[in-house]
């Protein structure tokens, strides 16, 4: 009964008032380091650099460099730990709409960044860390998306507290 009820409290205190997202990627250091310079990948993947350009530039994205949840909800006011479980430099950015991220060659085409790429202090998630970030107290649909690789993104509904229909 005691089990029972320690998992139903820990269920509530991690309910939909708090997410969990997961930043991956498969970078080898060895040619991520060697091509964009040292420390450019201090992760244990197994995509080649040459390998992750030629997949993005005939896909567009790169499998293994992604956002763990591209869609779901949370209530409103609650928070977001992004946890970046690769090798790389991420962020995890608030953006009103989606585009290209401050890497040009990454970019799907010449448009400019949607993101202000002087100030990603605030949503950078560097290789082992954790970053909590807050959604509005509104509800509506908020966006994020790595300002590096702009193909990671999350699409999330906030709702307004206590609503517990849709996906979690």
């Amino acid at each position: 009964m005691a089990v029972v009820a320690s998992l139903a409290m820990t269920g509530s205190a991690f309910g939909a008032d708090h997410r969990v997202v997961k930043v991956q990627d498969d970078c080898d250091q060895a040619t991520f380091d060697a091509v964009v310079g040292p420390g450019t990948c201090v992760g244990d993947g197994r995509t080649l650099f040459a390998d992750f350009l030629a997949e993005f530039q005939a896909e567009g994205s790169v499998d293994g460099w992604a956002f763990s949840r591209p869609d779901f909800n949370i209530d409103a006011g609650g928070s977001i730990d992004a946890v970046n479980q690769g090798g790389e430099f991420h962020t995890f950015t608030q953006v009103a709409q989606f585009g290209n991220g401050c890497v040009p060659l990454l970019n799907a085409d010449d448009s400019p960044p949607v993101v202000d790429c002087n100030a990603l202090g605030d949503s950078a998630v560097l290789p082992g860390q954790t970053r909590t970030f807050t959604v509005p107290a509104t509800s509506g649909t908020v966006l994020y998306q790595c300002a590096i690789h702009p193909w990671m993104r999350s699409v999330v509904d906030v709702r307004a507290k206590g609503n517990r229909g849709g996906s979690g």
